[in-house]
């Protein structure tokens, strides 16, 4: 089944330090033909590139209207980003934070 959302706020972390914030994002399932797992497009700000280049993990966390939705040990091989964009392609279940 395929579910897709999107909010306005969110976070890479590595051991509990901001490597950047996410302004806007678009969470999607992927097909199994595709990989299966999600995929999330999005928009960085604050981006702390020491961080970003010296992570092999990160924690994903996305705000959701009353919570948020956080993946740890996201691989930094699944991060990708083309100026300010920002692309993830994972695989696993979210745990509420």
């Amino acid at each position: 089944m395929a579910f897709a959302m999107t909010g306005q706020s969110g976070a890479l972390r590595v051991g509990g330090r901001p490597a950047l914030t996410l302004d806007t994002w678009s969470l999607k399932t992927r097909e199994q033909a595709d990989g299966g797992g999600w995929r999330l497009e999005g928009h960085a700000s604050d981006k702390d590139d020491y961080w970003l280049e010296r992570a092999a993990a990160f924690d994903l966390r996305l705000d959701l209207t009353k919570s948020s939705w956080r993946w740890r040990d996201v691989p930094a091989a699944a991060v990708s980003f083309d100026g300010d964009a920002v692309t993830i392609t994972h695989e696993g279940e979210p745990e509420d934070a």
